[in-house]
């Protein structure tokens, strides 16, 4: 132990859970992580700490809530206090291994700015939320969809604005994809003229290439043979 140290990873066992989880989950997940990268200015809470929070709660909370009165603000806010009372314990459980916290003394000096989750409510989440992430999402649009997040003082502007924003990007998903289609394509057939093929390197290939779109195995075939 005074020359190495080594740490169990459970990476494969975490991809398959999340894989598995629903659609609502998978939000609130990104949610928390966008919520908690933001606020955070130590690197003593880490994402690992809100993975487990979602490992966690996925199997301890039942199917109704999550998806009964769906309201992902409420669902951020329970879960982020539920956090607060893990920081507050100074336990924040493992999921894989019995025993195991996540959490230990060091963290004494942290604890009042992180134990202030505790304090969260829902209607502080929903003005950070439209403030840092919906505004920022609105900036990614054309500008008579982002020029229209200037006034959302009321509910009805607010929902408007939102509405636009998700018409454009449904709108525009076709073309995004089209796109991001047509460069694979291209550095695919780069690759392969530039570099030579092994059968290790085949694999890699067939490998890897059906977990991002599967037709992309048969471009790889042809540009190979060719």
């Amino acid at each position: 132990m005074s020359k190495r140290q080594w740490r169990l990873s459970f990476s494969r066992a975490e991809v398959v859970l999340l894989n598995s989880w629903m659609p609502v989950q998978q939000i609130v997940y990104h949610m928390l992580r966008v919520l908690t990268d933001s606020g955070n200015n130590s690197k003593t809470l880490s994402n690992y700490h809100i993975k487990t929070l979602m490992m966690w709660a996925c199997e301890l909370k039942s199917s109704s809530f999550w998806t009964y009165d769906l309201r992902l603000i409420r669902t951020c806010t329970d879960l982020l206090r539920t956090l607060s009372v893990w920081l507050t314990d100074t336990l924040c459980p493992h999921y894989f291994i019995n025993n195991c916290n996540l959490t230990d003394d060091s963290w004494t000096e942290e604890m009042i700015s992180l134990q202030l989750l505790g304090s969260i409510d829902e209607a502080w989440s929903s003005r950070w939320f439209v403030n840092h992430y919906i505004r920022t999402c609105s900036l990614r649009c054309p500008g008579r969809v982002s020029t229209s997040f200037t006034d959302v003082s009321t509910y009805t502007k607010l929902q408007n604005t939102i509405s636009a924003v998700v018409n454009w990007r449904l709108n525009s998903a076709l073309e995004d994809a089209w796109l991001v289609l047509q460069a694979a394509e291209y550095d695919i057939a780069d690759t392969v003229s530039v570099r030579s093929l092994t059968v290790r390197s085949c694999v890699c290939w067939m490998t890897e290439l059906p977990k991002t779109y599967t037709p992309f195995t048969h471009y790889f075939t042809a540009v190979a043979f060719l």
